[in-house]
């Protein structure tokens, strides 16, 4: 168990370095720029994440140390960041993104451990080692890891058998972005089979008021609902109601993901074992 906690320490250790040092993607510079320098006159200042961002940009602010332009890198995207300020700023954007990373690693291996506590330490380090979470969230700053997160916290209370309270986590998932409803057919069939009629009903009502508040701010945020819903497969494409551009056209971490949790999930209710 130590040897396992070292090396969790050591991959995370990795993670904050490589995440404080990383700024270039398209992602990251987009959202950088709309939460800092330019979040007063863009109508995303409604997007949540994008609030949270401004946040601990407002928290860098009140650090007594240097606070460079951050013009010639999310303006003219001519320097990297500079100095231990400039490193500081990148670390505190995506401090919301390791934490989640962590989160996410614990609930995983308490997902497991309820199927085979054997195996519970091997899911986490296969998720703590997986290179396309590294890349995808800590560099690029996809803030996917939310939705991962909240399909995660619902599928274990499931398994705890708190099944009204897993509607939740996915109602808030919807809201933030609208691809987590990807996870809707999954409990809801485990809560059909099961013949949990007033847990159904109150997925029911959380997923059609998470599709109102997304509807919601997205309004806010100058984006059309229907055009994201014609346009962007979340299949095919990294459904994003800030990113609507073809440098995206990957698949979303939160499709993976949330399509393993899935198979899970099926194997559980399959089996009966509640």
């Amino acid at each position: 168990m130590k040897r396992i906690l070292a090396i969790a320490s050591l991959v995370f250790a990795i993670k904050v370095f490589l995440a404080s040092l990383t700024a270039w993607s398209y992602e990251f510079i987009f959202l950088a720029k709309a939460a800092s320098i330019k979040f007063e006159e863009t109508k995303l200042n409604a997007a949540p994440w994008v609030k949270l961002e401004n946040m601990l940009y407002k928290l860098w602010l009140t650090l007594p140390i240097n606070h460079p332009s951050l013009d010639k890198w999310l303006i003219r995207l001519e320097v990297f960041p500079e100095g231990f300020e400039g490193f500081l700023l990148i670390f505190l954007f995506k401090f919301p993104i390791l934490i989640l990373d962590v989160l996410c690693g614990v609930l995983i291996y308490k997902i497991a451990k309820v199927f085979d506590e054997s195996k519970a330490l091997t899911a986490l380090m296969v998720w703590l080692l997986n290179p396309y979470v590294l890349l995808t969230a800590e560099m690029i700053g996809s803030n996917d890891l939310v939705l991962v997160f909240l399909v995660l916290l619902s599928i274990w209370l499931i398994l705890k058998g708190k099944n009204f309270l897993s509607c939740f986590p996915l109602m808030v998932g919807i809201a933030f972005k609208f691809y987590s409803i990807l996870a809707t057919p999954i409990l809801a069939i485990y809560m059909f089979k099961k013949g949990l009629k007033k847990e159904l009903m109150a997925l029911t009502l959380s997923v059609a008021f998470g599709i109102f508040l997304y509807s919601f701010w997205l309004e806010k945020a100058g984006l059309n609902f229907a055009y994201t819903l014609l346009n962007y497969s979340p299949l095919t494409f990294q459904v994003s109601e800030m990113f609507l551009s073809q440098y995206t056209a990957r698949v979303g971490l939160s499709v993976t993901s949330a399509t393993a949790y899935a198979f899970l999930i099926f194997n559980y209710w399959k089996n009966d074992k509640a």
